[in-house]
Parts: structure tokens; sequence; C-alpha cells
């Protein structure tokens, strides 16, 4: 009995999924958001498990509609290149996603910015400079 309860505890944290709200602004007037944009969310740490799940590198499409956030819901841990596209440039960006349950802003959780070069359809970073 306590073998299963052990299992069933380390199945529940291992499959621990959070909220990722992304609220986007313009870098002049932070208080406006960016409505209407398409965001793109990829996995880029995959294939990888998840309690008895196997995780795949396949795209999420979000819009930010009027309000210019989005969320993305039950992420589980692992790297993540997001694409958002505006009408003069597509801007990209990593966040890497730890395990957790609740709901956290992916300001949090950004660890680089790929628009200092080009980037590859499979997500490598090529610098230009």
């Amino acid at each position: 009995m306590k073998t299963a309860i052990a299992i069933l505890l380390a199945s529940v944290l291992c499959a621990a999924a959070g909220n990722v709200r992304f609220n986007l602004t313009d870098f002049l007037t932070t208080s406006t958001p960016l409505v209407r944009r398409t965001a793109i969310i990829e996995p880029q740490s995959s294939p990888l498990a998840s309690g008895t799940n196997v995780v795949l590198s396949e795209r999420r499409y979000f819009n930010t509609g009027a309000s210019g956030q989005f969320t993305a819901t039950n992420v589980v841990e692992g790297t993540y290149r997001v694409l958002v596209y505006g009408p003069t440039q597509t801007n990209i960006f990593r966040i890497n996603v730890p395990a957790f349950t609740g709901e956290t802003n992916a300001s949090a959780l950004l660890i680089s910015s790929a628009n200092n070069g080009i980037e590859t359809e499979d997500g490598r970073s090529i610098d230009i400079e």
C-alpha cells in the first residue's frame, strides 16, 4: 500500500503543469498593450517525459485579442520558443518553465531574446555581428 501511494505521489509531482500569462506591451508606451497579435509557443526541450506522457514539439497558437495578453494553460516543465508577430517584425524569445502549479507571468521566465541575429527554422540562432 505504501508503495502504491509513493508511486501515485511521484507521478503527480512529475506531471506538475502551471499556467503562464503573457502581457505584451510596446517599449515606448508600457501602459498600452499590444493588441491583436498572434503568438506561437514551441517546446524546445522535447521530447521529454511528463508523468506517463511524452511531450512533443507541437506548436500552439494564441491571440492577444483586445487585452494584449493571453494565458498558456497546463504548461509542463521545459524551454519554449515564443514568436509574437507584429506589423513590422516578429519578436522571438525563450522562456524556461519550471515544474510548478498555479499561475506565473512569462516576464519571470525569460531566458533569452533571439532578435539580435538570424534564427533557423529549427530554432538555432546564427549571430550576424
